[in-house]
């Protein structure tokens, strides 16, 4: 009998412990979410340039470590990210939907808008084959 309830405690303390850890995941699924409906979450993006060049356009470099030449581009901040991929995989004469687009280790949406992507005149962006 005392082994019985030993092995009893045993399984009450990890039921315990395994719902105190749910509860605590789902107050902080529900803080984000309270965040989120609230209209102050902020987006996880590299953050915008400083400051753009006189005419209003981005000199910017596109390349892959391992495939194709590294091309360079000027792009306006109203346009689209995928336009540098697309650039740059036929420049190359690769397939544009094998590879993503990299800016500051951060991996970037085609369709966001270039202003959105916090590119600055002279970078370098990266390619990368998808996984």
């Amino acid at each position: 009998a005392e082994a019985t309830q030993r092995v009893a405690r045993q399984a009450i303390e990890i039921v315990e412990d395994q719902v105190l850890d749910t509860a605590a995941e789902i107050r902080a699924e529900t803080e984000a979410e309270r965040l989120k409906a609230s209209g102050q979450a902020k987006p996880m993006a590299a953050p915008p340039p400083a400051d753009l060049p006189a005419d209003g356009k981005l000199d910017v470099t596109v390349g892959h470590a391992e495939v194709g030449e590294a091309i360079g581009v000027t792009v306006k901040p109203t346009q689209k990210v995928g336009l540098l991929l697309k650039a740059w995989a036929g420049e190359n004469e690769v397939g544009k939907d094998d590879y993503r687009l990299i800016v500051r280790g951060v991996p970037v949406d085609p369709e966001a808008l270039i202003s959105e992507c916090g590119l600055s005149d002279n970078e370098m962006i990266a390619i990368r084959t998808r996984p």
